[in-house]
Formats: C-alpha cells, structure tokens, sequence
C-alpha cells in the first residue's frame, strides 16, 4: 500500500513494514530493538539481537522520507486533528534501511543526527549524544499553542522550513530547467558552478532587496551566477556564493550543514546570508588613492563583478588575525584579488595582488600548498 510517493523517495507499507523505494531500490526499515515484558519493545541505536521493522497502522502519523544530502529522512507528522500537532525526525541508512538515528535541532540552530539511545542499558554511555538543550520534537507552528510548552518540544517554524522539502517536494529536474534557487532544496543536488540562477528574495544587512531601495529588474534576479561553496566567516559553515554582473553585488548564503539548505531570512546581525556589503579602501581613507579612481579596490572589485571577471577561489586565515580571507582570481588572469572578511560574513576591504605578491604572501605566512588551489 503506497503512503506517500512525492519526490526522490516513495513509501510503502505491506501491513507488517514500512519500505522506502530509492532509485529503484526497496529499502525495508527497521530499527534495532530490546525486548520489554509487558511493554513495547525499546528502540536503541547499537546493535541487538532483535531487529524490530517500523509500521505505521496507527492513522494518526502521516510519514514522509526523503534522500537528502545523501542521507535517508524519515519524518513524522502526528494528528489528533485534522492539524498536525507534532513532528520529529530519524535518519535511516540507505545501505540497508537501519533507522539509526533522531535528528534534532542543536542550541545553535544547526540540525544533527545522533544515535537512538536509552540510558537504562550500559551501552548508551558510549553513543555520541546531543548537546544540552537539543530539540527533538517539534510543535507545529500556531496549533495547538497550549502543547507549545511540553518539556523536550519546540515551536516547529525552522524545523519546517528546513525540512520543507521531505513534506512538500520540489522537482530539482524543474528547478535545474528554470534555473531557479530554492531555499527549501538542498542546493549541492543541482546547483551548478558558473550557472545563472534565479534568486527572488536576497537581501542586504539592512534587508533590502537585492541591496536596493528601487524595484530591481528581472534580469537583476536572474543573473545570480553560482561561484561554490567557501567558509566566509571562520565559522565552519560553508556559503554559497554568488556573483551578479547586472547588480556588480556578490552574495553569501550560509548553507545548512545536513540538509544543505538556505535560510534567505538570516541577512541581518548573526546571519551570513545576504548581499554583500561595499566597503571604503583603507587608501582612500588614509588620502593615498583617490575614491572611485582606477585604484581604488572597491571601484575595481565592483567594476570586476559587472564585466563578470572573477571567481571565487578558496578561503581561509592565512595570517592569523582571527579574521577569515576569500581569495579570487580574475578570469582574465591579470590578477589575485584578497578580501579580508568580518566575523559576521561582510567584508572589510580588499586588495588586489599580482601572482608573485600573491605567492610572495601565502609563502611569507607558511600556507605555500595553497597556492595551487587558486592558480
């Protein structure tokens, strides 16, 4: 009997187990399991001598699964209504169809995967746990706001947006066809290094759209060319990044580490998700270049992004100041270009750098094996 067979990943249930069809593959899942006299087994994360296979008789879940990020979702959605009240997450393998896993939401935002434990068996010491404070369950937004309070939950807003894409798919097929960023998509399944790309709802630190108080043209929207994946801001988290030869703009959107998502909401203070700002060379300020002359670095970076004349190479703290560095190289091979970057993802300032200063700098500075990656 089918249960659910929208996106990459369709579900079935025989009456005694629920299966995942994966690239034309069946994956029963299960989990493993400890018999309890007079109780419902107890699922752990290690392994047993009892394997105990998931069902869904019970008409009040509605269960979705997805592949994303090369990883196997499970998500449950719980009704005592018409309304969802509930949800939480597993993550199974695709090898074999183990459900090994909750996936939570850590107290820094980020979402993980961290073994099924119970701490009635000695072995649950040696499973790698959530930090404090995790969430596993997750009440749906604006139903049920008398449940919002229940230990161990959380109001469900960011779960559903991250996840968006396991309840309600979106064919990456079409997006790749319109060229169209989704946040809700995990953006490594299609988005394509030196492809334009539709983005509707980017904005600045101060949240304007598209870093600009006018309307911006279509053309605008639709000339975000994908650059990769760097860590801007020294925080672990990998931006992507995307340059806009109509706007001379480039953007950062810091992508969630297991769904490989966006969160187009977080341009503002603690975000890295946003239209980049411009910045005054400090050769300006100091009176030794002329603002807007050939050069100033703002100037020529901005001139570089609206002729399309860079990409973006590698990043790193190469000096040790604490402050990440995003190393360019423009396409027509004239130069290096170095932007120094805050802590919150905007930039500092830049400078441009021939080929021999810039090996001259990263030999100087003990990172010579990193020359390669940007030549």
């Amino acid at each position: 009997m089918p249960i659910e067979s929208e996106g990459n990943t369709s579900l079935i249930y025989d009456g005694g187990k629920i299966s995942a069809i994966y690239q034309d593959r069946t994956i029963d899942l299960w989990s493993y399991a400890i018999e309890v006299e007079g109780y419902l087994d107890d699922l752990v994360g290690w392994e047993t001598d009892k394997k105990n296979f998931l069902g869904v008789e019970d008409t009040l879940f509605n269960v979705y699964a997805e592949v994303i990020n090369e990883r196997g979702i499970l998500i449950w959605e719980t009704h005592i209504s018409s309304e969802p009240q509930y949800y939480f997450a597993n993550e199974f393998s695709l090898n074999d169809g183990w459900v090994h896993s909750f996936i939570v939401e850590e107290p820094s935002g980020k979402y993980g995967s961290y073994k099924l434990g119970n701490s009635d068996y000695p072995e649950d010491e040696y499973l790698v746990k959530a930090p404090d404070g995790s969430k596993s369950y997750f009440i749906a937004p604006k139903v049920y706001p008398k449940y919002i309070q229940i230990g161990g939950s959380v109001e469900g807003t960011n779960f559903l947006r991250v996840f968006d894409q396991l309840i309600n798919p979106v064919s990456s097929t079409e997006l790749i066809d319109k060229k169209i960023v989704s946040p809700s998509v995990d953006i490594n399944s299609y988005l394509t290094i030196g492809t334009e790309f539709l983005i509707e709802d980017i904005k600045d630190f101060d949240g304007n759209l598209h870093a600009s108080k006018e309307t911006s043209s279509d053309e605008l929207k639709s000339a975000y060319k994908y650059q990769g994946l760097i860590d801007v801001n020294k925080d672990g988290i990998n931006e992507a990044i995307f340059t806009n030869k109509i706007s001379g703009r480039w953007v950062t959107a810091s992508v969630e580490s297991y769904t490989g998502t966006i969160d187009l909401s977080k341009y503002g203070e603690g975000g890295t998700t946003r239209v980049v700002g411009i910045y005054i060379d400090p050769l300006v300020t100091s009176g030794e270049v002329v603002q807007g002359s050939a050069h100033d670095s703002q100037r020529r970076f901005q001139n570089d992004l609206l002729i399309d004349n860079l990409t973006v190479k590698t990043s790193g703290d190469y000096d040790n100041d604490g402050f990440q560095e995003v190393y360019w190289k423009t396409n027509d091979g004239t130069a290096y270009l170095r932007a120094l970057m805050h802590a919150d993802g905007n930039i500092q300032y830049a400078n441009y750098q021939s080929k021999v200063q810039m090996e001259n700098y990263l030999t100087g500075q003990g990172h010579a094996d990193v020359i390669n990656d940007i030549v």
